[in-house]
C-alpha cells in the first residue's frame, strides 16, 4: 500500500536531520529577535536532539519487531515531542506496521494523529493520501472520498487520483472509476512514474465504460 511514498518518506527524515533544527531557528529569530532566539533557540534544539535519540530507539525496535518499545518510544515522541517531525514520522511507521497486520483501525488511528498534530506539511499530506488508503480497505468509500476532496500538490495526484478511482469502483460507478484512473495515469506518465498497475486498472473495467463525472 505504501510503497511509493517510501522515498519520500525517508526524504523527509534525512533533510529534517541536517537542516530542520536550523531552519526552525531562524524562524524564531526572526519572529522575537536575538535576545529571544538564546533561550528559545536553545529549548528547540534540545527538542530536536532528544526526538531524534529517541527516534533511534523507535527504529531499533522497528527492526527487532518489539512491539511494546515500538509502542513505548511512540507513546513518547507525540506525548513530549509532538512538534517535531519525528512524532509523526513515528505513527507513520507505526500505521504502516498495523496495516501489514490487517489492524486498520489503528492504522487509521494513527494516520488522524499525524493529520492532527503532524508539524509539517508534507507529512500531514503523506498521512492523508495514506488514511484514504485504509479507508478504501475498509470499505468506507466516502470517507476515502471526503479525505481526498481538499486540494493537494500536484506531485500527489497520481496516488489521489488512484485512490478515488478505488473509490468509486467501491461505489460501483464504473465512469468516475475510469476518469480518476485515466487522470492518475496522465499524472503519473507526465512524472515519469510506473503505470502497470493503473493500466491494468483501467483495463479490468466494462469495456463500455467511458470516463466522465
Amino acid at each position: 500500500m505504501y510503497t511509493t511514498e517510501d522515498e519520500e518518506f525517508e526524504r523527509i527524515k534525512r533533510w529534517f536531520a541536517s537542516y530542520g533544527i536550523w531552519l526552525l531557528a531562524l524562524v524564531v529569530l526572526a519572529a522575537l529577535g536575538f535576545g529571544g532566539w538564546k533561550g528559545w533557540g536553545y529549548y528547540q534544539a534540545r527538542q530536536g536532539t532528544q526526538a531524534s535519540a529517541l527516534y533511534s530507539q523507535f527504529q531499533k525496535a522497528v527492526q527487532n519487531k518489539n512491539t511494546q518499545a515500538i509502542d513505548s518510544t511512540a507513546q513518547k515522541l507525540t506525548g513530549s515531542y509532538a512538534g517535531t517531525p519525528y512524532a509523526a514520522l513515528a505513527q507513520l511507521m507505526r500505521a504502516k506496521l498495523a496495516v501489514t497486520g490487517n489492524k486498520l483501525d489503528a492504522a487509521a488511528s494513527d494516520l488522524q494523529w499525524v493529520i492532527a498534530h503532524g508539524s509539517q506539511t508534507t507529512l500531514r499530506t503523506l498521512a492523508t493520501l495514506r488514511l484514504a488508503q485504509v479507508r478504501v480497505a475498509q470499505k468506507r468509500p466516502d470517507a476515502a472520498l471526503a479525505l481526498l476532496n481538499s486540494s493537494l500538490p500536484t506531485a500527489y495526484m497520481p496516488l489521489a487520483k488512484q485512490v478515488q478511482g478505488d473509490a468509486w469502483l467501491i461505489k460501483g460507478d464504473d465512469a468516475k472509476a475510469r476518469a480518476a484512473y485515466e487522470e492518475a495515469l496522465a499524472s503519473a506518465q507526465l512524472a515519469g512514474l510506473p503505470t502497470e498497475t493503473l493500466q491494468m486498472k483501467i483495463a479490468a473495467l466494462p469495456a463500455n465504460t467511458k470516463g466522465g463525472a
